[in-house]
């Protein structure tokens, strides 16, 4: 399994098929704490709740995640999706990754696409449509309600959607991006 920005979303799609979650209702009807569980046993990850920042590391042959208590859930699935993307990138490419940044843009790419993922947001992607030329602020509120997140994840997560769509449209075209 190799990680790279342009194919985190089948990477994500691996690991909700593999944990028996194929489509919108299985994940809404999925908690996230459950899920937390599987994805982590899965990849060996420990997770303990700290009344301390959240954070990740590799200590005793073991990797471990650290979730803050004091945060909401919402909150602490996000930091446990970024963290798990980090963990996994760190597997495969140790630490010659820390010094390109690629770690850190790639880890939050991996938590936008594990909290919202791209087959699911596909179900409700007329709807989106639909909402989004209307207006943006309601399809952010769409967004929140279905994946259960922050607002501003929710943001981000809109504008990666738009920037998978523009790639796809870009394959669709010869394999070239539109010029700019």
């Amino acid at each position: 399994m190799q990680i790279l920005i342009n194919n985190v979303d089948e990477i994500v799609s691996a690991i909700y098929k593999k944990n028996d979650i194929d489509d919108l209702h299985d994940f809404q009807n999925t908690k996230q704490e459950h899920l937390m569980s599987k994805v982590s046993s899965y990849f060996n990850i420990k997770v303990h709740f700290t009344d301390d920042i959240s954070e990740s590391n590799y200590f005793g042959q073991s990797y471990r995640i650290f979730l803050d208590v004091n945060k909401t859930r919402k909150k602490q699935w996000q930091e446990f999706a970024f963290h798990t993307g980090s963990i996994l990138l760190y597997r495969l490419y140790g630490e010659r990754i820390d010094h390109s940044g690629l770690l850190l843009n790639t880890a939050r790419i991996f938590a936008y696409e594990f909290c919202s993922p791209l087959f699911l947001l596909e179900e409700i992607g007329e709807e989106i449509e639909q909402v989004y030329y209307k207006e943006s602020f309601l399809c952010i509120l769409l967004i929140m309600h279905e994946f259960n997140i922050e607002y501003h994840f929710a943001i981000k997560r809109l504008a990666f959607l738009n920037y998978q769509k523009i790639l796809e449209k870009g394959e669709h075209q010869n394999g070239k991006l539109p010029e700019i």
